[in-house]
């Protein structure tokens, strides 16, 4: 598959997680996305920075496959959105324990995905904006409704919030300084409510809540100055252990009866 560069777009309040997986272990394909545009030029003028000089970042996004589909127990598509790489990581880790547990699994960027037929379950994934799904997965769910009903889905969320000792912020205002990392995931998780509700074709198997990662060097310099004001911590806090937990947990909900 040849590499593909597109726009980054669709920037909220708050972080996903911005440093791609260290991981390594079967073949990966790569695509570069250029951030800033008009959104970077909104955020700097709101925040009152200059824009002249704002550059663009390269973000490397992970698609990858393995396992052998002929013998595979199921073949399954982990599509995924992802603003500054690290989702992707998610994803990844998603589809290689997946296969270790005896699928064959394709990791993609949904707007990569035009065909679901191949597939007998699909895992869908992306960052939570401003307290929302990001829109190419609300999107993904709602222009496939019909073909997810037909087999297993489950979706996941990454969010930088529900790592212990991130501001407790909404758009609300501040939340409780010592609300539980469950609470928050909960919180984070119902965000997929108005998802669901506007396709109710879909009935995942689970919904799973992770925690990301935020690297500043990736960032605008806007994005920067408004996180680093609300006591944002730089680092990785994705728990690759829950992560790959959750992926061999769900393998047997993924198996058509």
């Amino acid at each position: 598959m040849s590499e593909k560069k597109g726009e980054l777009s669709d920037r909220g309040r708050f972080p996903d997680i911005d440093e791609r997986s260290d991981e390594r272990g079967f073949s990966r394909r790569r695509f570069l996305a250029e951030a800033g545009g008009a959104i970077g030029l909104i955020s700097a003028a709101s925040w009152g920075l200059p824009v002249i000089g704002m550059g663009k970042a390269e973000i490397e996004f992970i698609q990858s496959s393995c396992g052998e589909a002929d013998k595979a127990e199921a073949r399954v598509l982990v599509a995924y959105a992802s603003r500054a790489g690290s989702t992707g990581g998610v994803a990844d880790a998603i589809g290689k324990e997946l296969c270790a547990a005896g699928a064959a699994a394709d990791v993609l960027l949904l707007k990569q995905v035009t065909d679901l037929n191949s597939y007998d379950a699909v895992i869908v994934g992306g960052p939570a904006r401003s307290e929302k799904w990001v829109k190419e997965a609300r999107d993904f769910v709602d222009n496939h409704q019909q073909a997810l009903s037909q087999m297993p889905v489950a979706c996941f969320i990454t969010c930088l919030k529900t790592a212990p000792g991130q501001p407790s912020l909404s758009l609300r205002g501040p939340e409780p300084e010592d609300e539980p990392v469950e609470l928050k995931r909960l919180r984070v998780k119902a965000y997929l409510d108005p998802v669901l509700k506007k396709a109710p074709l879909v009935k995942p198997v689970d919904i799973a809540v992770f925690a990301g990662a935020l690297d500043y060097s990736r960032l605008k310099r806007p994005e920067q100055a408004m996180l680093k004001s609300t006591g944002f911590i730089e680092g990785d806090f994705r728990d690759w252990e829950r992560i790959r937990g959750w992926a061999r947990g769900l393998f047997p909900s993924l198996l058509k009866e």
